[in-house]
């Protein structure tokens, strides 16, 4: 025997061979080809030093060392196959806590329009929204996926273009005629000259409660402007230039979401297509 230290892939493929009665089957169960599962007994067989299965055409049995290996490790490995069982059954449920960070605007625009229909739905998944304007760490902390928007830099995730979002300069009726009124920024960024902001804030919620009340005009998301201009509280200025955003979906692997995590992030793209019917 050229080395003890065999893989544990192989023995839970040499036991699922016995339980199921043959390559394929045990290939198939195990989401392996027929090839890679040969190769990986060969493998085990070349470690081992002896011959762990009899093969023909019509008939695939353990030898006697394969018997005798598998019953001594058999309780061994049944934990494991039920360990893996209860991991892959806990990620395919659509129950649980999924994790999104977002900016508070983000959260309004998009997260909250689709709690309704996702509590009615998928009763059993909880929604844990980490509001930060800052761009986070998802591996790090344990997030499910971000929505996040603008340029996203270097980020090292998986990112899926979820929807624009247009910006125009908002005011309320009071000002609309005024060409002076001071600006009110977000940020200092590429919207209008908001070098010249007589107020900066890293909060899009504060921003629009200033010009609400009439210290400025601001650009603000328009999807964000619905219900105040629905009521006449906020109007745009049109002969102010107008910028847009695209949104994503960040995440660090598709191999990584959970299913509950899926079918929250199916929820946004479907509730983006039924505003674009």
């Amino acid at each position: 025997m050229s080395e003890t230290n065999i893989d544990l892939n192989g023995l839970l493929l040499l036991s699922e061979i016995h339980l199921q009665g043959g390559y394929r089957q045990a290939a198939d169960r195990l989401g392996l080809s027929p090839a890679t599962a040969s190769r990986r007994i060969a493998d085990l067989e070349d470690k081992l030093g002896v011959k762990l299965l009899e093969r023909n055409a019509r008939y695939v049995g353990l030898t006697n060392a394969g018997e005798r290996l598998l019953q001594g490790t058999t309780g061994q490995l049944e934990q494991v196959r039920l360990a893996i069982e209860d991991v892959k059954e806990r990620a395919n449920a659509v129950a649980g806590l999924v994790r999104i960070a977002t900016t508070t605007t983000l959260a309004e625009t998009l997260v909250v329009p689709i709690m309704g229909r996702l509590r009615s739905t998928y009763p059993d998944v909880r929604i844990e929204i980490l509001v930060d304007e800052e761009v986070v760490d998802i591996r790090q902390q344990r997030i499910d996926f971000a929505i996040r928007g603008g340029d996203l830099g270097d980020f090292s995730a998986i990112a899926r273009k979820l929807c624009r979002h247009r910006f125009s300069c908002w005011t309320i009726p009071e000002l609309i005629e005024q060409s002076d009124v001071p600006l009110l920024s977000y940020h200092v960024s590429r919207l209008g000259d908001a070098s010249q902001a007589s107020v900066v804030v890293r909060d899009m919620g504060i921003i629009k409660q200033l010009v609400l009340n009439g210290l400025g005009e601001a650009w603000l998301p328009d999807s964000y402007c619905t219900q105040e201009q629905a009521g006449g509280t906020l109007v745009r200025r049109e002969d102010r230039e107008e910028y847009w955003y695209d949104i994503y979906v960040l995440y660090p692997s598709r191999a990584g979401l959970t299913q509950r995590a899926k079918v929250v992030i199916d929820a946004l793209f479907e509730s983006e297509e039924r505003h674009l019917e």
